[in-house]
Parts: C-alpha cells; structure tokens; sequence
C-alpha cells in the first residue's frame, strides 16, 4: 500500500505519521509532505500515487477534491511540536492513527495475517522437529 502524508511544511507532523507508519506498521511505500513546501503539482502528483492520503490540517485545498476518495483525516491541531521525534506527538498521532477506522480496515487484517503466517510456520517447524 502507498500511503501520503500530509502537513502543511511537511516537516514535522507528516513526517512523524510517516515513522509510525513504516518503523511501527510495516508499512514501506510512505512518503511525507507538505503544502507549504511543494508545489500543487507536486502534491497532486503524489496523490495520484498514493492508495491512502493522510490529511494532518484543517483547510483541505481544493485541488485535493479529486482524490476526496482517498484522503482519510487525522485532526491532529497546528503544530505546537516542533520536532517529529517529539514523544507527545508520536503518542498522539499514535492514538489518532489507532482509533481510525483506516486502521481496522487495513491494519487490523495485515496483523491478523502476520499471526496465522507465524503460526502456520511454527506448526511446519514442530512438526518437522517431531519427524
């Protein structure tokens, strides 16, 4: 899955969204950016690319409409962090991210089949030590 993330720098809150998503999740194809930093083109570029768009500001653009389908919000406030290592912010994006419906849809399953593939793969290897 291609995941975007977006602030409005791209700096700090997109990009501590996109550390939860692939050093916490798994997740690999997940790129940070920001509004203020690239340009529409860019950005609209990128949305073309994306399966999943985090929208992390309030005031949607409106050349965002055409990819409404694919943006999921995290009403995370302006940034008052400064850092996208801060632990509060990590915390709270994790907390957000976590109670999102995205995260049951996607997440949830993706897990749940990480543990029947271990599970799967311990059985093959009792059996194959009782052999």
């Amino acid at each position: 899955m291609k995941i975007l993330c977006i602030c409005h720098g791209g700096r700090v809150r997109s990009v501590a969204l996109r550390y939860i998503l692939t050093d916490h999740l798994g997740f690999t194809d997940t790129l940070a950016a920001g509004l203020t930093k690239n340009s529409p083109e860019t950005i609209s570029i990128l949305c073309e690319w994306a399966d999943t768009i985090f929208l992390l500001v309030d005031d949607k653009p409106d050349f965002l409409e055409a990819h409404q389908d694919k943006i999921r919000y995290l009403d995370i406030g302006p940034d008052i962090w400064g850092s996208p290592n801060d632990i509060g912010l990590i915390q709270k994006l994790k907390q957000l991210l976590f109670n999102s419906q995205w995260y049951a849809e996607y997440v949830i399953p993706k897990l749940h089949a990480e543990i029947q593939k271990g599970h799967q793969e311990l059985e093959a290897h009792n059996k194959e030590m009782r052999s």
